[in-house]
């Protein structure tokens, strides 16, 4: 029995090395059909400054806009035949290998559930434009509202703006769609600029680190013209390192650029495809006006005039207003000059509008004044954008209309600039301005007087002003959104989006 136990080791022995070699000599099946070399994925964020520096690009977007618009710059650029402005300071640029495309934001309102972006995609030479149209849901929108990015969102339609061939995407058509998810992390320099932090600890980064993911969609055009054959749709959990393009998952987890897996339909580069994200208003339009408000004000200037208003809210007995203006687009560096405007007391006459106007300022005294803007304050900022935008200023979507009151310290900035220039037009039609003056007494004074049930002054009464006037602007169409501001440990001034819109 014992030679028998150890021929029968022997042979175990025998088998194992002879699998062993054979395996060694033989390539795995699924090894074999694995592409080789696939290049990486990658994702950045582009400004107009990087733009200008792509003629291709420059090219197309002068090839788009609006003849109205005159000179490409930066900020907005119109689409002709739509009445879009897109933002062309905010677009994000995918990449794999040669082949790439550039996604913009289409600017809308403020809570809008109809997000539409226009997609560059380029073939090496030049650039061929999509609209995608995307719909959010109320959940969607309530994320976006309190500042998180809804995930896997794909379009319902898909635009090409050249031969006005439509696609679908909904139905059938999501089988076409592949979905990853990329994380970037990003951090602020010592200037507060936002930059992307490359893990390098060079000194680049100074403080407010953060992570944020990115929806990638991979369309297939051919698959969309053809009814929707193809693959369901594969979400990349955004931290194994590989981005998913058939079945699995992946993403470029902590800031690694994604790489595409293999698997049944993958979806590579080429004339029938197109990579994007979803840009959308939360990541780039309102964060924008956040930095840019909290820049402005805590200049030294601008800052001590609020400061100045509001220790004469309780005390002074007619309006005070400044205008600040800006001598030079190019250099923020240059001090606000400051014109003092004359104490009134029935309103603020901020007179002409001039092209290097920057920041109007003007405060609400308390008893006398409603402490939040007014029907003539709403009126005053959609004449402010449109005699800025007849002058031609490259800042024209960069002004700001701020209010100091017993209730805090308020902003409105141009969030639509197509429509706030509507908004202007229509107002300077006496009869429709003499009914938005009475809708706002309606709609916001008396429906304030009317829900609070109280005895004024009274801070929810003020409270009530404040939430029914955001309504306002937004039922009117202003194109205007309102922001409120609060002082931090450090005394600076850190503004949010109002309350009432999350």
């Amino acid at each position: 029995m014992k030679p028998r136990r150890k021929k029968q080791a022997i042979s175990r022995v025998a088998i194992i090395c002879m699998l062993l070699f054979a395996s060694a000599c033989e390539t795995d099946p699924l090894e074999k059909n694995r592409p080789k070399g696939n290049p990486e994925l990658k994702l950045e964020n582009l400004s107009f400054s990087d733009l200008s520096k792509n003629n291709a690009v420059l090219q197309k977007l002068t090839d788009l806009q609006s003849e109205e618009s005159g000179a490409l710059r930066a900020r907005s650029v119109n689409i002709k035949n739509y009445g879009y402005n897109i933002d062309t300071e905010n677009a994000i640029r995918i990449s794999k290998g040669e082949f790439h495309t550039i996604t913009f934001r289409i600017i809308s309102e403020p809570g809008s559930s109809r997000i539409e972006n226009l997609i560059l995609v380029s073939d090496g030479k030049e650039y061929t434009a999509y609209i995608a149209e995307y719909f959010l849901s109320d959940k969607e929108r309530e994320l976006l509202a309190s500042g998180i990015q809804p995930k896997n969102l794909a379009p319902t339609t898909l635009l090409e703006i050249k031969t006005q061939s439509k696609f679908n995407i909904g139905g059938n058509g999501s089988n076409c769609v592949r979905v990853a998810i990329i994380t970037k992390n990003y951090c602020d320099d010592k200037n507060g600029n936002r930059i992307t932090d490359k893990g390098d600890n060079d000194g680049r980064c100074a403080s407010n680190w953060t992570k944020e993911e990115y929806t990638v969609l991979f369309i297939n055009k051919g698959c969309l013209s053809s009814g929707g054959i193809g693959h369901g749709p594969t979400t990349g959990n955004g931290n194994t390192g590989g981005v998913s393009v058939g079945p699995g998952s992946g993403g470029g987890g902590d800031g690694s650029p994604g790489r595409e897996d293999t698997g049944t339909g993958s979806i590579t580069e080429g004339d029938n495809n197109l990579i994007t994200t979803p840009v959308l208003p939360d990541r780039n339009n309102m964060r924008n006006h956040i930095k840019e408000l909290n820049r402005i004000t805590n200049r030294t200037e601008v800052k001590d005039k609020i400061e100045e208003l509001h220790r004469a809210v309780r005390t002074a007995r007619m309006e005070l207003g400044a205008e600040f203006f800006i001598e030079d687009y190019n250099d923020e560096s240059v001090e606000y000059r400051v014109e003092v405007e004359r104490p009134q007391y029935a309103g603020i006459d901020f007179g002409l509008v001039y092209e290097h106007s920057i920041v109007r300022i003007h405060m609400h005294h308390s008893p006398g004044l409603e402490p939040v803007f007014s029907s003539e304050d709403t009126d005053g900022m959609g004449y402010y954008y449109k005699r800025k935008k007849e002058h031609e200023a490259p800042d024209a979507e960069n002004i700001t209309s701020i209010l100091v009151s017993d209730l805090g310290i308020f902003a409105l900035r141009v969030t639509n600039p197509r429509k706030a220039k509507n908004f202007a037009n229509k107002m300077s039609d006496e009869n429709f301005k003499d009914n938005f003056n009475l809708k706002y007494y309606e709609d916001v004074r008396i429906k304030a007087v009317r829900d609070c049930n109280c005895i004024l002054p009274n801070i929810e009464y003020d409270k009530l002003l404040s939430d029914y006037l955001i309504d306002f602007l937004k039922e009117h169409t202003t194109g205007l959104t309102l922001f409120s501001a609060t002082l931090d440990a450090d005394g600076n001034y850190k503004w949010a989006i109002h309350t009432k819109y999350n």
